[in-house]
């Protein structure tokens, strides 16, 4: 059996539904469980979106268990998702991380498979965001696993879509529901593959 850590901080609920998705993709592979985990938010949070009533939105994913720092040791894998912040992930997952530093320490994560995902308004920036985790990943000494050319199958060529070579992502500003069903399907086969490249880390 392989344990999947999907930790995601969410504030629209783009990220959270991605995060939703990877989780599926992952419990469609035998062996394997995904545990769906929120970043706790910090202090000053509600000034990113203008002082903006985001109450509904948030309450799709109040019922998802906020994250231990100590899950991520006790995990097989770890698949984390941001929102887009500013070109950048957001500084509530990076918190979150610093409060690792135990485990940079001792060592404890190293090899570990880490996975990454990204939800943003306008997208303007998603890689670059997606690239701060693999940072923190690297640091680490996580194991990192891209989506890279999985997705092409689900990739539409006439409508707007997130998704790209670093990871499963969602433009949250594009039309029709966020994310798309195409974004969607293309966390689900990242979760899939992510899945199965962590059972073969911890068989």
């Amino acid at each position: 059996m392989a344990n999947i850590l999907v930790l995601f901080h969410s504030i629209t609920g783009v990220t959270y539904r991605l995060a939703e998705a990877i989780g599926d993709g992952v419990n469609n592979v035998d062996g394997c469980t995904a545990n769906l985990r929120r970043v706790p938010d910090i202090p000053g949070w509600e000034e990113i979106y203008g002082g903006k009533d985001m109450a509904e939105t948030r309450a799709a994913f109040e019922h998802i268990p906020a994250a231990e720092v100590d899950e991520l040791s006790s995990h097989d894998g770890i698949a984390v998702g941001t929102p887009l912040n500013y070109g950048n992930q957001s500084s509530a997952l990076r918190f979150f991380f610093d409060r690792a530093g135990k485990f940079w320490m001792d060592g404890s994560l190293t090899g570990k498979p880490g996975t990454v995902f990204c939800g943003g308004g306008s997208g303007n920036g998603r890689e670059a965001a997606m690239l701060t985790v693999w940072h923190l990943f690297a640091s680490f000494g996580l194991t990192i696993m891209p989506l890279g050319t999985r997705a092409k199958p689900v990739t539409p060529k006439d409508e707007v879509f997130g998704s790209g070579n670093f990871g499963a992502a969602a433009i949250g500003g594009g039309p029709g529901d966020r994310p798309s069903e195409a974004e969607l399907a293309a966390a689900r086969i990242q979760g899939e593959a992510f899945a199965e490249l962590t059972l073969k880390l911890t068989t």
